[in-house]
């Protein structure tokens, strides 16, 4: 289910846009991977609506690897 349609439809039919803040999976989430990138390819696929996103990259949601903030973490 994606939970971001319901408000997605909401901006489209109300000529808004909309930026997600905090992002993330937690560390060690079986489908943590699959589901951040499905959540981004979807707000790629409304960039009409979705303008931008920012993870939350503090633990148990590391999306880059600790310490080496040029790479990403498993969450990526």
């Amino acid at each position: 289910m994606n939970l971001v349609a319901p408000v997605t439809n909401w901006a489209k039919a109300n000529g808004k846009q909309l930026f997600l803040s905090e992002l993330g999976a937690a560390n060690g989430a079986a489908n943590g991977a699959a589901a951040v990138g499905n959540l981004l390819t979807y707000l790629n696929n409304n960039s009409g609506v979705w303008i931008g996103w920012t993870t939350w990259n503090l633990p148990p949601y590391n999306v880059t690897k600790p310490g080496v903030y040029t790479a990403d973490g498993p969450a990526m």
